[in-house]
């Protein structure tokens, strides 16, 4: 979690190059055997995301989409993608975003319809499906 501290507190002030150091570093350690260092990893992401905006890292939301039939890593990136849209919702009625949001959209309910899903990957993806009704994005047509 020192990582995340660190990202909150300095990002504007770091350099690209390190920034993109520590995303390849992210992708590499978010497959890690450890489920803490998964759930330290995923929230890192989310801040660097929410900080640095979509366009900063760009192919983090389609890897966490993908990452949804996933067993071993399916509940730190729902718990990612549930941080990342509460944070930025509201720019997801941008149109430009609407594939995406299809995309997440049918993953998420494909993990709703898989028996003996994990409370937390369950929650979090209603938590999701919940802010993306609320917002004007055309999550359901």
């Amino acid at each position: 979690m020192a990582l995340k501290t660190e990202i909150d507190k300095s990002f504007p002030m770091l350099s690209n190059e390190t920034l993109e150091y520590v995303k390849q570093k992210l992708l590499v350690a978010f497959y890690d055997p450890s489920p803490q260092v998964r759930r330290s990893v995923s929230s890192t992401m989310s801040a660097m995301l929410v900080k640095g905006g979509f366009y900063f890292w760009k192919e983090l939301v389609p890897f966490l989409i993908g990452n949804l039939s996933d067993p071993a890593v399916v509940e730190n990136s729902i718990a990612a993608l549930a941080i990342i849209i509460e944070d930025t919702y509201m720019l997801l009625e941008d149109e430009k975003f609407h594939k995406m949001i299809e995309d997440m959209g049918t993953a998420i309910f494909r993990l709703l319809g898989t028996p003996q899903q994990l409370e937390s990957v369950l929650i979090n993806s209603l938590t999701i499906v919940n802010m993306l009704l609320s917002s004007a994005a055309p999550f359901i047509e």
